[in-house]
């Protein structure tokens, strides 16, 4: 079981990852599924009522909320190119004949 936190303070790095992931209007259960952790241990990080044991466990939810953050512009660049009426780029415009 992880170590648990007296004072409930949660780490400076899980602040900020919990700040980056509500800039980016994602949910717990968002980063859990990409990051492949419990959205309980994601919750008790980010209040710091758990301290995780790996060392590497922020840098997999960073990498996470990377992934989702480069999915969610790709989202709304198609989207943003749809609604603008221009052809996505890489597409073959009618040849004349």
């Amino acid at each position: 079981m992880p170590p648990r936190n007296p004072n409930h303070q949660p780490a400076e790095r899980a602040v900020k990852l919990r700040n980056r992931r509500l800039a980016l209007g994602l949910k717990q259960v968002d980063v859990a599924l990409v990051a492949g952790y419990p959205v309980s241990e994601i919750c008790s990080w980010e209040t710091g009522y758990k301290h995780p044991r790996d060392p590497f466990t922020f840098q997999v939810i960073e990498d996470a909320l990377d992934k989702l953050e480069r999915e969610r512009r790709q989202t709304w660049r198609s989207r943003t190119k749809k609604s603008s009426g221009r052809p996505e780029t890489g597409s073959a415009s009618p040849s004349a004949t």
